[in-house]
């Protein structure tokens, strides 16, 4: 059974990625122990672990912000990407169940028919994560494990504010690398699509959307 500082520590994270949260608000410790009828001190332990990995931060008046979706952030999350996930999913690939691949391979192709424009981006925001989630499992490396799944909840976190769509035809030939299991072309398939993610994630930032979004909530 999680303890109430771990059960707080996602219940906040999970607002913050999913926009609900959103950048650069503040965060009523006083209101996080009524919503999750606790006391302070799991709530206090909770925001000092978000502040330690990049979701919020701590001002000497003690007041609490949602961190921003800063220009720093998106470097700093997609240098750690180019240095980590190939090496990563590389070596994941004697790992994985080969069903499961052919399961995410066959939804990223079959899209249903009948959902809009927002519902299919969320269809594919959702199996995207799930892709991801599933090729991390198969590294066996601890330290590189714990770094991307920290990068990976702040990229699920920017994706919610970018409006361009996932590209089905990236992650079908990154799935087809690891079916085959060509470690090479897992390496290709994996920094082909980081450049386009990374790519799609900055013209957003310069546009605007991630400001915008921002405004919108405070």
């Amino acid at each position: 059974m999680e303890n109430k500082s771990e059960s707080a520590f996602k219940y906040i994270r999970e607002k913050i990625i999913s926009g609900e949260y959103a950048p650069l608000s503040s965060l009523s410790e006083s209101r996080l122990q009524e919503e999750l009828n606790t006391s302070r001190t799991p709530i206090r332990e909770a925001i000092l672990r978000l502040r330690d990995l990049g979701f919020v931060y701590i001002y000497s008046s003690k007041a609490t912000v949602v961190s921003e979706l800063s220009l720093d952030l998106i470097n700093e999350m997609y240098s750690t990407r180019f240095c980590c996930e190939p090496y990563a999913y590389a070596s994941a690939v004697k790992h994985l169940d080969t069903a499961v691949l052919e399961n995410f391979k066959e939804n990223f192709l079959n899209i249903p028919q009948e959902l809009s424009n927002a519902d299919k981006r969320m269809y594919l925001i959702k199996l995207d994560d799930g892709l991801h989630e599933s090729l991390l499992k198969g590294c066996n490396n601890r330290f590189v494990f714990k770094t991307l799944s920290m990068v990976y909840d702040h990229n699920r976190r920017l994706r919610r504010f970018v409006t361009e769509q996932i590209s089905v035809s990236e992650h079908v030939a990154l799935i087809d690398a690891f079916l085959n299991e060509d470690e090479e072309l897992i390496k290709q398939r994996t920094l082909e699509h980081l450049e386009h993610s990374r790519a799609t994630t900055l013209h957003a930032y310069q546009r605007g959307e991630l400001s915008k979004l921002t405004t919108m909530k405070e």
